[in-house]
């Protein structure tokens, strides 16, 4: 038979064969490496993506010192009022100045403060050697708790 095939030359040929399983090969490892590759780049997007959730939070709230009260050298009494946006917060750092011009403490009062209200943060107690002359300086700042519990800061 000219011209055509011979089923006996297909069979016994290796060389075929071997082509055909080398090139599946190829292609099942190129599948798992863009597998792999698909879990890291998706794990990055979403971490990156929770993390621009959580600062685009912190630019909805508006919190603010109404007072600040020295009540002895390690005590003061402290009020927030806060604005009418963003969302449920899960507490706010309490930063309180020494006199001269340095940071004593940051005191942690967790719990969220409603919006448009002025809310007491209570007596706070603070350590270490300070004296409070002008309670102006006092700060305050959000901060949200992440699904692992981490605090995040505004």
């Amino acid at each position: 038979m000219k011209g055509g095939y011979n089923m006996n030359n297909i069979k016994n040929s290796k060389r075929g064969l071997s082509a055909i399983v080398t090139t599946l090969i190829i292609i099942l490892l190129v599948f798992i490496a863009i597998g792999i590759v698909w879990v890291v780049i998706q794990d990055v997007i979403k971490g990156g993506t929770e993390s621009i959730d959580y600062q685009s939070q912190c630019l909805e709230i508006g919190l603010s010192v109404s007072q600040a009260q020295v009540l002895s050298a390690t005590t003061i009494s402290v009020a927030v009022t806060r604005s009418a946006r963003g969302e449920a917060i899960d507490g706010v750092k309490v930063t309180i100045p020494q006199d001269d011009g340095t940071w004593s403490q940051v005191v942690t009062v967790p719990g969220d403060i409603e919006e448009l209200v002025t809310s007491s943060l209570g007596i706070l107690n603070f350590a270490g050697n300070t004296s409070l002359v002008d309670p102006t300086g006092v700060t305050v700042t959000p901060y949200f708790v992440d699904g692992v519990g981490n605090e995040i800061l505004c």
